[in-house]
Order: C-alpha cells, then sequence, then structure tokens
C-alpha cells in the first residue's frame, strides 16, 4: 500500500498547500501526513484480520475506498 500511494501523496499535498489557507498550510500538511499514516497502520493491522476471513484476494478490497475518497475529493477542489 505504502509503494504505491508515494507518488500519489505527493500530488496530493501540492493540490492541498495550493487550496489551503496560506496561513494554515503547515498545519494542513502535518494533518495529512498524521491521518495518512494513522491510515496505513490501521490498514497493515485489517488487512491479514480480514484474509483470514476470506483470502488475501479480497482482502485488499478494504484499501480501496481510500484512494477512491482521495480522488473525489481532490476533483472536488477543482471548481
Amino acid at each position: 500500500m505504502a509503494v504505491s500511494l508515494c507518488p500519489v501523496f505527493g500530488v496530493f499535498s501540492a493540490s492541498l498547500s495550493e487550496v489551503a489557507d496560506p496561513r494554515y498550510v503547515g498545519t494542513a500538511l502535518t494533518a495529512l501526513t498524521a491521518v495518512g499514516f494513522g491510515l496505513t497502520v490501521v490498514g497493515i493491522q485489517l488487512v491479514p484480520l480480514l484474509a483470514e476471513l476470506v483470502t488475501w484476494r479480497y482482502a485488499f478490497l478494504l484499501l480501496a475506498p481510500g484512494p477512491l475518497a482521495g480522488a473525489l475529493a481532490m476533483l472536488r477542489t477543482r471548481s
């Protein structure tokens, strides 16, 4: 997960810095990093547990909503 998200993280950070209030860019980027790290930790813990129930093939579907939500959020900032 982390390997595939690293290139996207830079784009998302740059987009966030463009749309955030200039006074709070540092805070926004810190929050983005903290939330991303927290979600990664949770994902690392949950995917193996889910794999025991539904096999590894389907366990990774747990991770799909994250990038989808990120892409939708970035589309909303374009307006």
